[in-house]
C-alpha cells in the first residue's frame, strides 16, 4: 500500500450475492412497506455485522496468534524445564493473551454464523414471497413466520453491533 492512499475494498463475500438475489426477488413479490423496510433494516444490520466482523480480524491479526501460540508453547515448556516464579509469571500472562485470542476468534465465528444464518433467512422469505406470488390465495402465514426469524436475527446483529460498540 502507498501512503496517504486507501485500501481497496475487500472483495465481495458469499453472503453479498446471496443476500443481493433474495432482496431483489423478495422486493419483486413483496408489497407490504413493513416487510420492505424491515429487510432494509435486516440489510443494514448485516453490513454492519460485516464491519464489525472485519474489525474483529483486523484485531486478530493484530494480535498474530501464531506467534502468540509459539511464545506459549515455549514459555510452558521453558517453565516445565526451568520451574522459577519469573517462567512461571510470564507462562501466565501468555495464557491469559492465548485465552483472549481464542474468545476472539470464537466471536468472529458466532458473528459468521449469524450473518449465514440471516441471510438464509431472508432468502426463505424470498423463497416464500415468490410462492405466495404464484399462487394468490395462498396464507401469508409462512411470511409471518420468516418475518418472526427476521426480526430475531435483527436483535442480535443490533446487539453484537451495540456491545462491540462499547467495547
Amino acid at each position: 500500500m502507498v501512503l496517504g492512499r486507501s485500501q481497496d475494498p475487500p472483495p465481495p463475500r458469499q453472503w453479498q450475492g446471496r443476500l443481493g438475489s433474495a432482496l431483489a426477488l423478495a422486493r419483486q413479490n413483496v408489497s407490504d412497506p413493513g416487510i420492505l423496510r424491515r429487510l432494509e433494516d435486516v440489510e443494514g444490520a448485516l453490513w454492519n455485522a460485516d464491519r464489525d466482523r472485519l474489525a474483529l480480524i483486523g484485531t486478530l491479526d493484530g494480535l498474530q496468534p501464531e506467534r502468540a501460540s509459539r511464545e506459549l508453547k515455549d514459555a510452558l515448556r521453558e517453565n516445565f524445564e526451568n520451574p522459577s516464579e519469573a517462567n512461571l509469571s510470564l507462562a501466565e500472562s501468555l495464557q491469559l493473551r492465548h485465552e483472549s485470542i481464542n474468545a476472539l476468534k470464537d466471536r468472529i465465528e458466532e458473528l459468521e454464523r449469524t450473518i449465514d444464518k440471516t441471510t438464509a433467512d431472508v432468502e426463505a422469505l424470498a423463497a416464500s414471497s415468490a410462492q405466495l406470488a404464484l399462487r394468490p390465495g395462498n396464507s401469508a402465514a409462512g411470511v409471518e413466520q420468516m418475518m418472526h426469524h427476521l426480526t430475531h436475527d435483527l436483535e442480535v446483529l443490533s446487539n453484537v453491533h451495540e456491545q462491540l460498540a462499547g467495547e
